[in-house]
């Protein structure tokens, strides 16, 4: 794992400096790192108040109640956390032990979805499940990275030598890519590829072969682009929204005015305009709009703060599992901290104008219960292998 020697490096430097932000700052009574804790609580809590901000005016349209969008919300929140506390007392060893079964779990989810899954705006990515839908999508990210993560902890002494060794990792992407654009989920598909390779980057992927699927990820974007009409329309309104503002580029346009009007303080808590009904999508993917609408430029860089902390606090316990030689738990931490970040680029960069339109949530903060769930699951396994780093209990994975 030679590309973990960067994090590996930063680890030591911030371990000289009292100062900087310390991962394992962790009271002296307990094992569980209690501000990385506040850190995903304080996410979840700006997140669901966000959401009652963003959905008032659409629940009231859809539904003639102001926090049904709210209420529900809620209601994800309380069962990720109950998922969160579940990962947190479960040790890694089980879900070392049962990486088979979850991609299993995740292949037959996304086939299922597929076939008897629920559509919404042309697309199936949804399974009903009487009281609420699920998407399978928002969990199969991180099936596939708990399952790429035991493979290549198995594959640790061969990486380098056998070739053989990253055609699953090749194959398994590909598998997954091709359910996801069935659905069509094209920003799932990529947080799942990006994941993929940056993870195989970090463990030590030869260059031909990290330049190799690059150059092919590339130019099948480019072909999934040129194949569907509607994504060659997102493409030329996000080169110019501005040239057509009331059609291809009418969303584009309405989330800069949003973040325009919010200036340095924005205007403040449940005063955005644009949420009556100008911006489609505000509480989902759009959401990063309305909250530099209502709290500014401030208000953003501490959310960015936040989040970019917690993706930190991910690749630092990494590179402490990679210390202690514990390969599984460092690819799962670092497995979490590409998902939040590739996430999270890629939502901030849509609602700016930097990358094209594209549908993906912004983590803790978009309206969905299946991305909340998965959310909290991805933050119980960090606290977990930070638990079970600071105990030694690393050690007993095989």
């Amino acid at each position: 794992m030679r590309f973990q020697s960067f994090f590996i490096i930063l680890l030591r430097f911030f371990q000289k400096d009292n100062t900087c932000i310390h991962s394992q700052a962790i009271s002296v009574n307990t094992p569980y790192d209690i501000p990385l804790l506040c850190n995903i609580l304080s996410l979840l809590s700006l997140g669901l108040l966000m959401v009652f901000s963003a959905s008032t005016h659409l629940s009231e349209l859809q539904y003639g109640v102001s926090f049904y969008y709210g209420l529900k919300q809620t209601v994800s929140v309380f069962l990720g956390l109950i998922l969160l506390c579940i990962f947190i007392i479960l040790p890694l060893k089980y879900i070392m032990k049962w990486h088979l079964y979850i991609l299993i779990g995740t292949l037959l989810s996304l086939i299922c979805v597929l076939l008897i899954g629920h559509k919404v705006n042309g697309s199936s990515r949804w399974l009903s499940l009487g009281v609420f839908n699920i998407q399978p999508s928002e969990f199969a990210k991180l099936g596939v990275m708990i399952y790429l993560s035991a493979y290549l902890h198995k594959k640790k002494e061969t990486l380098n030598t056998e070739k053989a060794s990253f055609l699953i990792p090749f194959l398994l992407l590909i598998a997954c890519t091709i359910l996801l654009l069935l659905e069509p989920d094209f920003g799932s598909t990529i947080v799942m590829t990006g994941s993929v390779i940056g993870l195989l980057f970090l463990v030590g992927m030869p260059w031909k072969y990290f330049i190799w699927i690059i150059s092919s990820t590339v130019i099948g974007g480019i072909l999934m682009v040129l194949r569907e009409p509607y994504r060659m329309t997102r493409f030329i309104a996000y080169l110019d929204p501005w040239n057509n503002p009331f059609d291809s580029g009418y969303q584009l346009t309405q989330a800069l005015i949003a973040i325009g009007r919010g200036s340095w303080l924005g205007e403040g808590l449940g005063q955005s305009i644009q949420k009556l009904s100008y911006l489609p999508e505000a509480h989902t993917d759009f959401i990063f709009s309305i909250l530099a609408e209502e709290f500014g430029l401030l208000g953003i860089l501490l959310i960015l703060f936040l989040l970019l902390r917690l993706v930190y606090c991910a690749f630092k316990i990494g590179a402490q599992c990679s210390v202690k030689k514990s390969h599984f738990a460092a690819c799962l931490a670092y497995s979490i901290a590409l998902l939040w970040l590739i996430s999270i680029f890629m939502n901030i960069g849509v609602n700016l104008g930097l990358l094209p339109t594209k549908g993906l949530a912004l983590p803790f903060f978009s309206y969905g219960g299946s991305h909340i769930l998965a959310s909290c699951c991805m933050s119980g396994l960090l606290l977990r292998i930070q638990y079970e780093l600071k105990t030694t209990h690393l050690t007993d994975i095989h």
